[in-house]
């Protein structure tokens, strides 16, 4: 989905952009936009109307398109505040009451067992260091 809305978006970008470039092109151009440059002067034109257009013509697709994606945002919350969240919030109190009550009975024992994982693995990892260290100098020399 996400992808989809990424693609959505660079699409909207993109064709907004080139339409509102060609206007601006055609305006600024003395020649016709179907003739090639005759002269480095002309191809020099050329390239400074579309480059003084270009960044005029993203930061005004860009506000729009961020318009487009705060309106929707807004909606989206207030669809979800109105009809769907109530109803999440709900669910979870419930879910939470039923595990909180499992969670606090199995609390001791897990901390228990936590202690006694950890007290093993503080025996464990020196000789594991040892084993790794000989079989890397077996290794090289």
């Amino acid at each position: 989905m996400t992808k989809f809305l990424l693609s959505s978006l660079i699409l909207f970008i993109t064709f907004s952009v080139v339409v509102k470039i060609n206007p601006v092109l055609a305006q600024g151009n003395t020649t016709a936009p179907t003739q090639i440059p005759q002269t480095l002067e002309e191809v020099k034109i050329r390239i400074q109307n579309i480059l003084s257009a270009f960044p005029g013509t993203l930061k005004g697709t860009w506000n729009y398109a961020l318009g487009v994606w705060k309106r929707t945002f807004v909606w989206m919350k207030d669809f979800w505040d109105s009809s769907i969240g109530p109803h999440i919030v709900n669910l979870w109190h419930k879910i939470r009451s039923f595990f909180g009550k499992e969670v606090e009975q199995r609390k001791p024992a897990v901390e228990e067992e936590f202690e006694r994982e950890k007290g093993e693995l503080k025996e464990e990892i020196p000789k594991t260091g040892k084993k790794i260290w000989q079989r890397l100098k077996e290794l090289i020399w």
